[in-house]
């Protein structure tokens, strides 16, 4: 089966030849640049350049499509390229969407013993 093959059957509910594999496309599956420092290590690969950041907050980078390739990923990212930053959110919500802090519940109490 082709990536694309195997990636519709397994969302149809069918059984592909194997499980679709998907690494670094989204914040879920992101690898962590130390994972992946590990990774390229056990690959022989440990010579290579980090890759870029894709969250800096996380530490996750964008793999090397290579890499990929070599692991049998069968997803890959996309994205509309921004030309600038946003000065503002795309959609406008409510502010009475956003709970306030004086109606958070109060954290927990524990108990004294």
């Amino acid at each position: 089966m082709t990536p694309r093959e195997r990636l519709v059957t397994a969302l149809d509910h069918r059984e592909p030849d194997r499980v679709p594999f998907d690494l670094g496309t989204t914040f879920v599956t992101g690898i962590t640049r130390r994972a992946y420092r590990s990774l390229l290590e056990a690959l022989g690969e440990e010579q290579r350049a980090d890759p870029p950041l894709f969250d800096p907050v996380q530490q996750l980078v964008v793999p090397d499509q290579d890499i990929l390739d070599r692991l049998g990923v069968d997803t890959t990212a996309l994205a509309a390229a921004a030309t600038e930053r946003p000065t503002r959110p795309a959609v406008a919500v409510p502010a009475r969407w956003w709970p306030s802090r004086a109606r958070r519940p109060p954290p927990p109490q524990r108990a004294c013993r």
